[in-house]
């Protein structure tokens, strides 16, 4: 048996190779983000209680029409939240007309122009807001909006009634 001179740098290749494959496997893993996306569908079920305009948190009772040049009920708000909430209602800005409010508690509302802000409505209280539509014609929308707030809690509402005709009393004493 002889022995040969033993063959050296087969090894080394080896090591060379695994060491580049670990390396490059490594700078692959740090330049790429594993498992990243920028969309994605994940479908679930949601269950969302919607209630109507009185049952909601600030509870509204709203009028279908209001008449031309005559003082009607615009809407009535309920404060649910149960506790003091603020509430602004305001004419939308190329509505025609004036707001009308009890601001005193004597029965008897008054012209607000164009927007009021009730502040601190007590849980459970209820104002009514009138409104007299000065212009429009029949079966346009007198738009008005309804925001406010309680606590962190805010809100913004867009509603509307539809300005008809008719004979009568005011619908609201003024």
């Amino acid at each position: 048996m002889s022995r040969g001179v033993p063959r050296r740098g087969g090894g080394s290749r080896r090591w060379l190779f695994v060491v580049l494959v670990v390396v490059t496997a490594a700078g692959a893993a740090t330049a790429l983000p594993a498992a990243s996306f920028s969309t994605a569908s994940v479908p679930r079920d949601t269950n969302a209680n919607v209630v109507t305009d009185t049952n909601a948190v600030v509870g509204l009772d709203k009028t279908t029409s209001v008449r031309q040049k005559k003082v009607d009920r615009l809407v009535t708000i309920t404060n649910n939240f149960g506790r003091p909430a603020d509430v602004t209602v305001s004419l939308v800005e190329n509505a025609d007309g004036n707001l009308y409010v009890d601001t005193d508690g004597d029965g008897t509302v008054e012209n607000v122009e164009n927007s009021y802000r009730f502040e601190g409505l007590a849980s459970g209280e209820t104002v009514d807001v009138c409104v007299e539509a000065a212009g429009g014609t029949k079966g346009e929308l007198l738009e008005y909006d309804l925001n406010g707030e309680h606590l962190e809690t805010t809100f913004d509402m867009r509603r509307d009634a539809d300005i008809g005709s008719g004979n009568g009393p005011d619908g609201c004493s003024t």
